[in-house]
């Protein structure tokens, strides 16, 4: 897998123009700023503004003012040429979540092209190398810990979404890995471990404390603490008042990292009169027109969920050279492949030792998540009078989908065939296929 991915990676980001990801440009910029930190340089100006290199403020923009996708590489200068001073970005960033950790790998990344005096276009792709080396690495090591749904962990870490946000500056990938990682270590827990004590459960607990800034809304991962096997755990009563208080300290620190944001999102409570048609969602809102909300969902859910399926597997949600949306999906008929490839990783999936109970409990975690995705959308993305809720990207149910291997088990179907190689060429030529698809397509349209 480790090899594989970060070839396919390598391959998405010769294809894919720098910064093509959905916000990369602001992640890129949080990057960028941890870098200043690093190094001890100036982060902002006298305006507020953040201050990045000539050569990298160029490299940002460069499809403007090029012709085709080979003359970005033909544009590619290996040091800055004297272009190392410091200038306001022509963009800020947008990141609403206070999550650092998440752009320490791809800081480093920048760090070393800032101090070895590399280019821009050097620069933006060190960084985006970085981020895929890392997130690379954790799935492998989830794959190593996963007890048994190894091959489906594989297809989801292969995935054309999930290669075209972990060879980005995106936390995403990040966000993903890590509750891939939850997921693997808790089998390991349930399935293989003969005792759970106290630096089990601490374990879990800081990889769900890493993943709640990145995105808060996946903090429902946390339940899977309670759904380990009491025969195996070995906790003293002051280990368990331990991990309240250590759960209690992320909670209050992401809410007073983060209290701005929650501010500006809930609004004021009080406000219940008539509200402006166009005008952001509130709390209050929610209150007041109760009923409305609840449409909302419901067409959400109905009209929406299915295509939000077919995104995770893969779309490229790029723009054209003036700005607008230039968007590329997965064609159908891969889509199926895809899901076959899913549904053989989990045929050893008879393995599962999760009683009946807990697995229905998973699949009422997997829709609270999903609730709390389009929740938070709600609130961040939605205008008073839209008809359904705006913003939910198809990535943001991958991290559900890794639920499955808790909830599948397999009693229907044995296959006897060579799983492990279906499924590492299937998905190595599916991604180069989509690869090549991605690139005719921005060729074609980008740049005619």
């Amino acid at each position: 897998y480790l090899c594989l991915a970060i070839t396919l990676g390598a391959l998405y980001n010769f294809v894919l123009p720098p910064l093509s990801v959905p916000d990369e440009q602001a992640h890129f910029l949080e990057s960028y700023k941890l870098s200043s930190m690093i190094l001890g340089s100036e982060i902002y100006d006298d305006t507020g503004k953040q201050l990045i290199r000539v050569t990298d403020n160029d490299a940002m923009e460069y499809l403007h003012n090029i012709a085709s996708i080979a003359g970005w590489y033909h544009s590619f200068n290996l040091k800055s040429e004297g272009k190392s001073e410091m200038v306001p970005s022509v963009y800020e960033s947008t990141v609403s979540t206070n999550a650092p950790h998440a752009y320490i790998v791809p800081a480093i990344g920048i760090s070393i092209a800032r101090v070895l005096n590399l280019s821009g276009h050097i620069l933006l792709l060190l960084g985006r190398y970085s981020n895929l080396i890392l997130q690379s690495v954790l799935v492998t090591i989830a794959i190593k810990l996963i007890p048994y749904g190894k091959l489906f962990f594989l297809v989801i870490g292969l995935l054309p979404e999930t290669i075209y946000l972990f060879a980005s500056y995106s936390y995403d990938g990040l966000n993903l890995t890590l509750c891939m990682l939850i997921v693997a270590f808790f089998l390991y827990l349930y399935n293989c471990s003969k005792s759970i004590g106290i630096k089990e459960i601490l374990l879990l607990g800081i990889l769900i404390l890493l993943m709640m800034p990145i995105k808060i809304v996946y903090i429902v991962f946390g339940v899977l603490i309670f759904l380990l096997p009491k025969e195996k755990l070995r906790i003293l009563k002051k280990h368990i008042g331990i991990i309240v208080l250590i759960a209690l300290i992320g909670v209050v620190g992401y809410g007073v990292i983060n209290y701005n944001g929650i501010v500006s999102i809930f609004g004021s409570i009080d406000r219940l009169e008539e509200y402006e048609y166009n005008s952001p969602i509130t709390l209050g809102y929610i209150i007041g027109n109760w009923q409305l909300t609840i449409e909302t969902y419901l067409n959400t859910i109905l009209s929406n969920t299915s295509l939000y399926i077919q995104d995770a597997l893969g779309v490229i949600v790029g723009k054209n050279r003036w700005g607008e949306n230039l968007g590329y999906r997965v064609p159908s008929w891969i889509r199926v492949i895809l899901y076959v490839f899913m549904l053989v990783g989990l045929e050893d999936s008879h393995k599962n030792k999760m009683p009946p109970l807990k697995r229905i409990i998973t699949v009422i975690l997997g829709l609270l998540m999903y609730l709390l995705v389009l929740t938070s959308m709600y609130l961040a993305c939605t205008k008073i009078g839209n008809s359904t809720i705006g913003g939910v990207q198809g990535r943001y149910l991958l991290p559900i989908i890794i639920l499955l291997p808790i909830i599948v088990k397999n009693k229907y179907f044995n296959l006897s065939v060579d799983k492990q190689k279906i499924c590492v060429v299937g998905m190595g030529a599916i991604n180069i296929l989509f690869a090549f698809l991605t690139f005719f397509f921005y060729s074609y349209n980008y740049f005619l």
